[in-house]
Parts: structure tokens; C-alpha cells; sequence
């Protein structure tokens, strides 16, 4: 009866213990994990917009880029189903936003400045634009001469001593 009573009284302690560890780690994940991004939602802003046709129908799979003007940092992204887009933990400061979508002319937006914490909306409306293709092709003359198979090559005394040899 002794033996039971004891081990009663160890897995009481024993429960009393995991509780504790368990409020440990539940207050630790609430407060631990969560003060970063606590701090970190005060300190960085965002841009976000939509990108409409002029039928103010939406566009998507636009490619927008955000381009800090004092730096010339850079951030690429794409519009959604819904024409939306979105930079966000962006550092503070001056942003250029261009848009590029097929069949559309590409439009850049005046200098956007965002303070700490800041969330700026762009809107753009793109207008019909016609698709361009270019091509460059250049030629240069090769290592080899195709209209004479005689090649020839002086080596000086240092090459030849650079040369590898195993023997």
C-alpha cells in the first residue's frame, strides 16, 4: 500500500513538472517568437497597388519591380489573379515602381516615398501597347581560321618551361 501511495506521489510531482514545462514553453513561443516580428512591423513599410487595362479590367502575371531610388536596390514581383501586388519589409525610403505586361505599354511610377511603418498604395492603369522584339547579332572573327588549315604559333622560352612535365 506504501509502494502505491509513493508512486502517487511521484507522478503527481511528475505532472506538476511537465505543467510547468509545458507553460514554459507555450509563453516562451508567445513571447520569444513573437517580439521579432512585433519589432520588425514597426520598422519596415510596405507598397502595394493593382494594375488595371483600360477597360479597368485587371492584368495579371505583370511584372512589377520596386527600385529604391537613393540606393538602386531592387525587388521583383508579380501581379496576382486579381492584379495586385505587393513589396512588403521594405526598408524605409524614396521607391521607384515600373510595370511590365505583355501587349502593354510599360508604365513607371513619379518617386514614392515611405516613412517607417508606412503601407503606400500605386495604382497603375496600363494603355495598349504594341509587343517588340529585338534581336542583336554580331560577328567576330574566331580563334581558328576556317579557310586555311595551316596554323602556326611561336612560343617563348618561359612558356615552354611552364609547360607540365611528368617525366
Amino acid at each position: 500500500m506504501q509502494k502505491l501511495v509513493k508512486a502517487k506521489i511521484q507522478i503527481s510531482q511528475y505532472s506538476k513538472r511537465l505543467k510547468q514545462a509545458f507553460s514554459g514553453l507555450v509563453a516562451f513561443s508567445i513571447f520569444g517568437f513573437g517580439l521579432p516580428t512585433i519589432a520588425q512591423s514597426g520598422t519596415s513599410s510596405a507598397i502595394t497597388g493593382t494594375i488595371v487595362d483600360p477597360a479597368r479590367s485587371v492584368i495579371a502575371g505583370a511584372a512589377v519591380t520596386a527600385s529604391e531610388v537613393n540606393t538602386g536596390a531592387t525587388r521583383t514581383a508579380q501581379s496576382s489573379t486579381t492584379g495586385r501586388f505587393l513589396f512588403s519589409q521594405l526598408n524605409p525610403g524614396t521607391y521607384r515602381i515600373s510595370v511590365i505586361a505583355e501587349g502593354f505599354a510599360s508604365q513607371e511610377s513619379a518617386s514614392i516615398t515611405v516613412a517607417v511603418g508606412q503601407i503606400a498604395a500605386v495604382n497603375f492603369a496600363l494603355s495598349l501597347g504594341g509587343t517588340s522584339q529585338s534581336v542583336n547579332v554580331s560577328a567576330e572573327s574566331g580563334l581558328m581560321s576556317l579557310e586555311n588549315a595551316n596554323t602556326s604559333t611561336t612560343l617563348d622560352a618561359k612558356t615552354i618551361k611552364n609547360l607540365p612535365n611528368p617525366g
